[in-house]
């Protein structure tokens, strides 16, 4: 959806500037392909460097006199290969930016505008290469070391949480675009009759911001909490719905179920725990003369894997949603962003996030933990039914966390066996419970007759360098193990 701005006055009001900016460029009929892309790199890293929300290509403006001239240019009828020109050009940039043509006529003459979002994250690349605007001229970035460590820094410091996800909205906009009733809800407060309280909460959190001019914008974390639909709002985050796949079997070939949910997450996370916990049920058992429901995962580690794709999502990925898939053998949730914690201190790193505006909040209302607990509060959880630890899988650019269904030692992989004992040393060391081989055997579900087998699992665990035993004058029954860090 294009932001409701009004593009002549913006032809207008660039027109008037004496010389072009590095921010936006004029042009009458040059449509070849790897120069806009060029373009889009360019102004994308100069409009964040010059503090510009957008840069512009405007063609049908002569560069040296501003005079409206007209461009034969039409970038809806442009392709390259088989594909538009515009999808094309998404293809070869990263990180994606929400890229836009417009089309319009301007006192009887044809101009197209190209409109880039800044960057937010990092530099934007264009076929692996990063440009910027020098004045007039558009060059590799690489070519001027201190304006791209400039570049970086700037961007470092940038809250991509409280970006504008809408701008240039009324009251009413409001009414319609967030749930207001929700945010009193989770309160446990009622709704006011007035509806400037509303607005005026709203500010106070950081949801809005209420302009000069009497308009208001909606915050990025604002938009992502409290939306009613965020596939009607800006770029920033349209394609962020939480998403659940379901698969038949343990692979990606045959999809069962797909939904979307597309309001904000203070609405929709409750929904989404409800859908993950219909595909988890195993049916019911009678258990002291009351059914009971049984469940292949603990719906407390389900949430808590919500909770973290939510709050620690890299927000400048526009294109990426917080994702769960189920398998019949497993549960994966992945969220854009790598880990901010080593993936082996996963339990007792002090807490880091990308997002701490939206942290702060669901702490507030019990969406998460104060204190950084999550990841203990899975393994504690995934321990009570006997199920391998959770797997943590740092992909650089986005983390993927499984939780496998399959119960007991026997049913597990070598690496689960392994991962599992070495969570279970860490437990045990942050509880300042350091574990015995007894404690192993009962997290894995080994018989006492079986002991021989934590004994050359933490063998093989300690060679890999992953625990030691705290004592080593200490006898077999007395020993205990910590982890490598301790």
């Amino acid at each position: 959806m294009e932001r409701e701005t009004d593009y002549k006055s913006l032809v207008s009001v660039l027109r008037s500037f004496e010389k072009e900016e590095d921010w936006f460029e004029f042009k009458v009929g040059n449509s070849n392909p790897e120069k806009i892309g060029e373009y889009v790199s360019a102004l994308a890293n100069s409009a964040a460097y010059s503090g510009h929300q957008y840069g512009y290509v405007v063609w049908g403006v002569d560069d040296a006199t501003h005079e409206l001239v007209g461009t034969s240019f039409r970038p809806s009828m442009e392709k390259k290969g088989n594909m538009e020109l515009r999808s094309w050009l998404m293809t070869k940039l990263e990180p994606k930016v929400e890229i836009s043509f417009i089309e319009l006529d301007v006192d009887g003459h044809h101009v197209a505008i190209l409109e880039v979002p800044a960057a937010i994250y990092c530099p934007v690349r264009f076929a692996d290469t990063g440009y910027i605007r020098v004045g007039s001229v558009t060059q590799r970035l690489s070519a001027h070391p201190e304006i791209e460590r400039n570049l970086w820094a700037m961007l470092d410091m940038r809250d991509v949480e409280t970006r504008m996800a809408e701008e240039n909205l009324s009251g009413d906009d409001l009414v319609e675009k967030l749930d207001f009733d929700a945010y009193y809800q989770y309160q446990g407060l009622p709704l006011p009759r007035n509806r400037a309280e509303w607005f005026s909460s709203f500010e106070r959190e950081g949801f809005i911001v209420h302009n000069d001019d009497g308009k208001y914008g909606i915050t990025v974390f604002g938009a992502l909490l409290f939306a009613r639909k965020l596939s009607l709002l800006g770029a920033m985050v349209k394609w962020k719905g939480i998403r659940v796949v379901c698969y038949k079997g343990n692979g990606r070939l045959n999809s069962i179920a797909d939904v979307t949910f597309d309001e904000g997450y203070v609405m929709a996370f409750g929904k989404v725990v409800d859908l993950i916990s219909f595909h988890l049920s195993e049916g019911e058992e009678i258990g002291q003369g009351q059914r009971v429901s049984r469940i292949s995962l603990p719906l407390v580690a389900v949430r808590e894997l919500l909770a973290n794709l939510l709050i620690h999502q890299d927000l400048a990925a526009v294109d990426r949603p917080p994702t769960i898939e189920m398998f019949d053998d497993r549960l994966e949730g992945t969220s854009p962003g790598g880990l901010l914690v080593p993936q082996d201190r996963i339990l007792d790193a002090l807490p880091q996030t990308r997002n701490k505006n939206m942290v702060n909040y669901l702490r507030r209302i019990r969406f998460c933990e104060e204190r950084g607990s999550g990841f203990d509060r899975i393994e504690a959880s995934m321990a009570d039914m006997c199920k391998a630890s959770a797997q943590v899988v740092d992909g650089g650019s986005f983390t993927t966390i499984r939780l496998y269904k399959a119960t007991g030692y026997e049913a597990w992989t070598k690496e689960q066996r392994l991962w599992t004992l070495y969570m279970a040393v860490c437990m045990g060391y942050i509880s300042s419970a350091p574990v015995s081989n007894a404690d192993i055997r009962g997290r894995m579900g080994i018989r006492t007759s079986s002991s021989a087998l934590v004994s050359r699992l933490a063998a093989e665990s300690i060679g890999q360098g992953r625990i030691r035993i705290q004592d080593e004058t200490a006898g077999a029954k007395a020993r205990r193990y910590v982890p490598y860090w301790a």
